[in-house]
């Protein structure tokens, strides 16, 4: 083990413990990342440091999406298919609050009608209804599944593959008491 690489994420550690930690040379940050979840001391603390991670991910990603020039059918799949998806781990690891996904709604809605033209952004003409966005082309809308329906369908699918590993585990555990 290289003591000089390796960090120690202190949850409820006395100072007394931490002090003595970095006496022997590990380093003892505020915030860890670990598998895409920057973790820090309260769940709250880890749920907006993860978010904020992300936020500069997509940002840069907006820029460049938003420097040429780019229908709004393209920009909806880019939505769905580059914008979104970087907040998938987080809506299934850890519990987003209205108001978090209400920030993450907007800034979906910031990427559809800004774009950056030499640096500046600039306001775009609203084409489709902000109550209309998830709507189908048929109905006028753009196909992007709001935030809140997202993270309640991936909650919906890992209460259902728990269930299911817990059916199958306790099939195996009735042939195991059986055979």
């Amino acid at each position: 083990m290289n003591i000089s690489k390796t960090s120690i994420l202190c949850i409820n550690t006395p100072e007394q413990v931490k002090n003595t930690l970095q006496e022997l040379g590990f380093k003892t940050p505020e915030t860890m990342k670990h598998l895409g979840i920057t973790l820090a001391k309260t769940m709250v603390d880890t749920v907006e440091a993860t978010i904020q991670s992300i936020n500069e991910k997509a940002i840069q990603r907006r820029i460049l999406a938003t420097t040429p020039p780019t229908d709004m059918l393209h920009r909806a799949t880019l939505v769905k298919k580059a914008y979104i998806p970087l907040y998938n781990h987080i809506f299934m690891a850890l519990p987003i609050d209205k108001n978090q996904a209400g920030s993450i709604q907007q800034g979906i809605q910031t990427f559809l009608w800004t774009r950056q033209k030499e640096g500046v952004r600039l306001q775009k003409r609203r084409m489709v209804s902000k109550q209309r966005i998830n709507a189908s082309h048929e109905m006028g809308g753009l196909e992007i599944p709001l935030v809140e329906h997202t993270i309640s369908g991936l909650h919906c699918n890992l209460i259902q593959r728990i269930y299911k590993n817990m059916i199958r585990d306790e099939g195996n555990l009735t042939l195991k008491l059986t055979a």
